[in-house]
């Protein structure tokens, strides 16, 4: 029974992993489970087993792709740093982790340039909602926190700045994804932190 389950769980991974692949060389509405079922070497039957259909596919990688990355956030969150050092943290993994992560930085480029209009995927939408909403909350919470112990000015809006720090980094995220070989987040992260806690004002 052990031994089936392993299996089980094994072939689930594969053809996860496949869809991922077949899903950033064609495309979500190109790709057929077909095309899933021929690159994990299984029929059809077998996808159909773990998966309702090609979107419950796509929605599960989401989640399983991101549970991963809520992971590491929470490991920053529990750590023994004060909250101005944790929304340093955070923000070098907004940058450094889609670099080091090829198989979240494949599926953000699938879901940025390679899917069908946003009204068909109502559901993985609002997986996404819901992790960008965590985010956005552990960012406020932190920067609260940073008030509160004297490190961040209290004339900050935690919600507006937790906001805009998300949207900064979004938007490093986004122009890199459409030409990688341009610029390095991850090289870049440092600098890129320190420009938006300093701006570029003259003091």
């Amino acid at each position: 029974m052990k031994k089936t389950k392993e299996e089980a769980a094994f072939t689930r991974k594969l053809i996860l992993d496949s869809a991922l692949k077949v899903f950033s060389q064609k495309g979500y509405s190109a790709a057929r489970l077909e095309d899933v079922a021929k690159h994990a070497g299984l029929t059809r039957g077998a996808i159909y087993w773990h998966f309702k259909n090609k979107h419950d596919l796509y929605c599960t990688l989401y989640k399983e792709l991101s549970a991963r990355a809520v992971k590491r956030i929470d490991e920053i969150l529990k750590s023994e740093k004060t909250p101005l050092s944790k929304i340093r943290q955070l923000m070098r993994e907004g940058f450094v982790y889609l670099e080091e992560d090829e198989e979240y930085r494949a599926f953000e480029e699938i879901t940025l340039f390679k899917m069908e209009p946003p009204e068909k995927f109502k559901k993985m939408f609002e997986i996404r909602s819901r992790f960008f909403l965590f985010i956005k909350e552990s960012l406020a919470n932190l920067i609260r926190e940073g008030i509160t112990a004297g490190e961040i000015d209290a004339v900050i809006d935690p919600d507006i700045t937790a906001l805009a720090m998300m949207s900064y980094i979004s938007g490093v995220k986004n122009i890199w994804l459409k030409n990688t070989t341009a610029f390095s987040p991850k090289k870049y992260a440092e600098n890129l932190i320190q420009v938006f806690f300093t701006g570029i004002t003259k003091k």
